[in-house]
């Protein structure tokens, strides 16, 4: 398996689901951290394909980072290694993939933020680069669209995925002649940070600041105030993708399967109605 940024929470409990289906069907898991230095990447696939492994789990985000990480799965594929790609997009290529799906939530999320007043949402973003987050980036646009709502380019701010991004992020966008009212952040990390920056310009959430985030780590459900999110069951995706892999080692031949699994929008404490 291949698993990616270790420290997101939500990465730990999609471990945890495929380490548990492995064990209980007698496989061992072997566990490749974080980094999305494509130098790295190319070394860690080409080293993979040295190994004798039963079977993968990519992330797709990792092999959006890296060309020779793209141009590495047709190999693995014609060496009949099994290969299942948890991603937030369909792939590229064919492969048996596990897609999970924040559109819905995304459109969930902004309906509601506009039905409580909202009309200035600010988005806290992903690296620009990597498709991680279209699924959250282009609903939201759209969602506007539909409302008759103007989309403000200065109110997407591109960043990494970290708290600290978050919170740099949010300065940006809290510092604006005209401020976002409410900001969506694609994870619930860039959220927390959010929140942080929010209290030190002296906004209270959500009184003058709704925010919503993604994924519903543990951490969201013990902030204060509690983070309106979407979420998944990531621990049953791990173990999904996990029976993916032995059932392409049953049967080499069958066809290609491509399971989309949906988020949904938790209402919390962090959204509520626009400040006048």
């Amino acid at each position: 398996m291949i698993a990616i940024d270790m420290f997101n929470p939500h990465h730990w409990e999609f471990a945890e689901g495929v380490e548990q289906e492995a064990r209980e069907r007698g496989y061992n898991v072997l566990l490749f951290t974080r980094s999305l230095d494509p130098q790295y990447i190319q070394r860690m696939m080409k080293d993979l394909m040295g190994r004798r492994l039963d079977g993968l789990i990519l992330s797709g985000r990792l092999i959006e980072a890296s060309e020779d990480a793209r141009n590495t799965i047709p190999r693995i594929q014609r060496h009949r290694l099994p290969v299942v790609e948890v991603n937030d997009q369909p792939p590229e290529y064919t492969l048996d993939c596990i897609i999970a799906d924040y559109r819905k939530a995304t459109e969930e999320a902004m309906a509601y933020l506009i039905s409580l007043g909202h009309r200035r949402i600010g988005m806290v973003y992903g690296v620009v680069e990597q498709s991680l987050g279209v699924d959250r980036l282009e609903p939201y646009r759209e969602t506007l669209h539909h409302a008759s709502l103007p989309v403000d380019e200065k109110l997407i701010v591109y960043c990494g995925p970290t708290v600290d991004d978050g919170y740099q992020a949010a300065l940006r966008l809290l510092k604006l002649p005209q401020r976002p009212t409410a900001i969506v952040a694609i994870n619930d990390l860039l959220a927390i940070g959010v929140l942080r920056a929010a209290g030190d310009q002296g906004l209270r959430v959500p009184q003058d600041l709704s925010l919503i985030g993604f994924d519903n780590i543990s951490l969201a459900n013990y902030l204060n105030p509690r983070l309106t999110t979407a979420t998944k069951n990531i621990l049953q995706i791990g173990r999904d993708a996990v029976r993916m892999v032995l059932e392409r080692i049953e049967d080499p031949e069958k066809p290609y399967q491509k399971i989309y699994i949906p988020a949904r929008l938790i209402i919390r404490e962090s959204t509520g109605p626009a400040p006048s």
